[in-house]
């Protein structure tokens, strides 16, 4: 199990404004542990967003589905690469994709 929560702020070019997100998200994370040290993992969650745009703004619920790969480099530190798609529970609410990577460190 995994909370979360992000925000994003974008200058949106073609109408001068400016684009606001937040989101709490509370996913639950299955890791498949292969040889070579390699653990694909796959997972789904539900939270809630609030965006805004200039003044106007929208809150909504949202749920996540994400894929990933772990490379352990020691016992402790991890390479990843991470697939997220996010949206609301009812059409056309700004759905998000993420594509991500980096260095996770347990302690």
């Amino acid at each position: 199990i995994e909370a979360e929560y992000s925000h994003r702020h974008n200058e949106v070019c073609d109408v001068n404004a400016d684009l606001d997100q937040h989101a709490a998200i509370v996913s639950a994370v299955a890791e498949l542990p292969m040889a070579y040290h390699i653990s694909p993992y796959a997972g789904i969650g539900v939270g809630y967003r609030f965006i805004k745009l200039d003044e106007k703004h929208h809150e909504f619920g949202v749920y996540q589905l994400r894929a990933g790969v772990n490379l352990a480099l020691t016992e402790k530190v991890k390479l990843f690469a991470d697939y997220r798609f996010m949206d609301g529970f009812r059409s056309n609410e700004c759905a998000n994709q993420d594509i991500s990577g980096g260095l996770k460190v347990s302690f």
